[in-house]
């Protein structure tokens, strides 16, 4: 087959399509691989959301490729740095910030939310998103509150030369 005329999205979509008359196996080993060509459509929310990005080999020497992650970026092929970085732009520009409740997920808060998912699930519990998510946040905000202060009694050290701040945390938490 001639693939030169396609765009690498008309690639990765014509791989996706299903199956009809299966070429290799069984019609059930047909089925099994149109269902991960279902998901793989579902889960990015259809063609009009698939991209594909051909990159190149890394490197030309295969004794190589299983050490690609302490390669300098001077050992790899010039086409493969350059894919990797159309790459990456194509990805900042594109990529939404995920949300719960219209409130933006840090990676600490993905992060943070997936342990709790695990923890319900060691728990047996049924997973829970908005008291999870909201659990998380509380503990964002803490960290952020505690980080804050930090920065405040810092600068007002610097401002008023001394050693310490004219009140305690728990001083100023009683101020509220």
């Amino acid at each position: 087959m001639d693939f030169k005329h396609l765009t690498p999205k008309s690639y990765l979509m014509n791989g996706l399509e299903e199956e009809r008359d299966p070429k290799r196996g069984s019609a059930e080993e047909a089925a099994r691989r149109n269902v991960i060509r279902k998901c793989i459509k579902s889960y990015f929310g259809g063609e009009k959301n698939i991209e594909c990005f051909p990159m190149n080999r890394p490197v030309d020497d295969d004794s190589k490729l299983e050490s690609l992650d302490v390669c300098k970026k001077a050992d790899l092929k010039p086409e493969f740095v350059k894919s990797c970085e159309d790459l990456l732009i194509n990805l900042k520009n594109k990529i939404k910030v995920k949300q719960i409740n219209g409130r933006p997920l840090t990676g600490n808060m993905l992060l943070s939310l997936a342990m709790e998912y695990v923890d319900q699930i060691n728990r047996g519990e049924v997973l829970s998103v908005v008291p999870s998510f909201e659990k998380v946040v509380d503990i964002e905000s803490r960290v952020f509150s505690s980080k804050l202060f930090e920065v405040i009694r810092l600068r007002i050290q610097d401002q008023s030369k001394t050693e310490s701040m004219p009140f305690e945390e728990q001083e100023l938490q009683q101020m509220r």
